[in-house]
């Protein structure tokens, strides 16, 4: 029996009862204003409105036919966002067997074509994406992560961290070197610091 396959639909009831959350709207794209439902817990921090409009503002608001990996699911609102503009396929990964309850039940509300997988960040990971969203609780160490995305991914990197801890270039100087990979665009919202790394294709 996988770790997240240990959660009854009873259980689910009581933790929904027990925690009141909260809610965000997507903010674009044909789900435009529809409501997620965030519940409380431990290390879950959704991305606000305001980062997820000046991401997708930065990376297309169409999205159609982008791949999309969103890793650290958590809400799942970022994988949410992306279908939402056109994004196909996308995957969510989160290792929370809640969060990945609480995610699936609101892709059954949107009927939403997206997957959706209980697993490490690292081991969700695998095969070809345009876009790689790495939003990890910010005391994780992002490089390991960030490496491993910068293998993975063919178009764009999003990292979003502590505003005093940015991803350090000379940490993944290899991996940006191997594949044509540069800094784009790096933007501070209020606590959250947004980088966002952009391959060379045309090497």
């Amino acid at each position: 029996m996988s770790e997240c396959s240990f959660i009854s639909t009873d259980i689910i009831a009581v933790l929904i009862n027990l925690h009141n959350g909260e809610i965000m709207h997507i903010t674009g794209g044909k789900l435009r204003r529809r409501p997620v439902k965030v519940f409380e817990q431990k290390q879950i921090r959704p991305t606000s409105s305001k980062v997820r409009e000046a991401i997708f503002s930065m990376i297309g608001q169409d999205l159609t036919n982008v791949s999309f990996l969103d890793s650290f699911g958590g809400s799942g609102i970022m994988g949410m966002e992306a279908w939402s503009r056109g994004a196909y396929p996308v995957l969510i990964t989160e290792k929370n067997p809640r969060s990945v309850h609480n995610i699936r039940a609101q892709l059954e509300i949107f009927e939403a074509s997206i997957s959706l997988q209980c697993c490490d960040a690292l081991k969700g990971m695998k095969g070809d994406w345009d876009v790689v969203f790495l939003d990890p609780p910010y005391h994780f160490d992002i490089h390991p992560y960030l490496k491993k995305a910068l293998k993975t991914a063919s178009w764009i990197v999003i990292a979003e961290t502590a505003v005093n801890s940015p991803p350090d270039p000379m940490s993944i100087e290899s991996e940006m070197i191997e594949k044509g990979w540069r800094i784009w665009k790096q933007k501070h919202y209020g606590a959250s610091m947004v980088t966002i790394f952009q391959r060379n294709t045309s090497a």
